[in-house]
Formats: structure tokens, C-alpha cells, sequence
């Protein structure tokens, strides 16, 4: 009997692991607006209980510096959520967003900050 109690056990603890291991990791989508200096931040995470599995977190990087963190107590719909930010970038500067699920996954997106699309024409003009 002792020795059926480990193996219960031990299987118990493999579930636990992987249930936890399993979680999904989010997808995260960054568009940023020169225009308004607007970062939007889309997140999609499917939970099926918004206050127990949710994203807990999200850190705004530029340039590798952090330059805000939000945390939640829970996940506005069970499909994830949007969120806008106002950020001055120059071109060039690079934007990173983590999300972080409560149950553990974490994904990150970047994107570098284009050159405004008149400077590229005139880069690419030849004399």
C-alpha cells in the first residue's frame, strides 16, 4: 500500500507540472502611431476564467530600458484585451512589450520605429 501511495504521488506531481508547463503563452501585437505617439498593445490570451488565468503583467521597453509596467487583477474578456499607450520614439528607437500570464507563459514583441516615409523617398533619390 506505501508503495502505491508514492506512485500516486508522483503521478499527481507529473500532472501538477505539466499543467503549469502547459499554459499557453500569449501572442502579443505592437502597432505604433507617429502620428498621435500612440503604442498599441494587443494581446491575445484565451482563458477559460479571467479571474483565476489572465495576464498579470505587461512591461513596456525602449531602447532595452523599461519604461512602464502594468500589472492586472484579471483579464478584461477571456479572449485577452487591448491596450494604448502614449510614448515619444524617435526613428529608429526600438519598442518591447513582455506579457506575463499568471500561470506562467511569457511572450515578448518588438518593433524598431521606421523612418518617416518622406525621408526614405529622399534617401533614395539618386542625384
Amino acid at each position: 500500500m506505501n508503495k502505491m501511495k508514492k506512485v500516486f504521488f508522483g503521478i499527481l506531481i507529473v500532472f501538477i507540472w505539466l499543467s503549469k508547463a502547459g499554459a499557453t503563452p500569449p501572442d502579443v501585437t505592437l502597432n505604433y502611431d507617429p502620428g498621435t505617439q500612440i503604442l498599441k498593445i494587443d494581446v491575445v490570451h484565451v482563458s477559460n476564467n479571467v479571474r483565476e488565468h489572465y495576464i498579470r503583467r505587461l512591461v513596456v521597453y525602449k531602447n532595452n530600458e523599461e519604461t512602464e509596467s502594468m500589472t492586472f487583477p484579471r483579464q478584461e474578456t477571456p479572449t485577452g484585451f487591448t491596450k494604448s499607450i502614449s510614448m515619444a520614439v524617435q526613428p529608429g528607437d526600438s519598442i518591447r512589450v513582455e506579457a506575463f500570464c499568471k500561470e506562467g507563459g511569457t511572450k515578448a514583441a518588438e518593433v524598431v520605429v521606421p523612418q518617416p516615409e518622406e525621408n526614405q523617398e529622399k534617401q533614395n533619390v539618386s542625384p
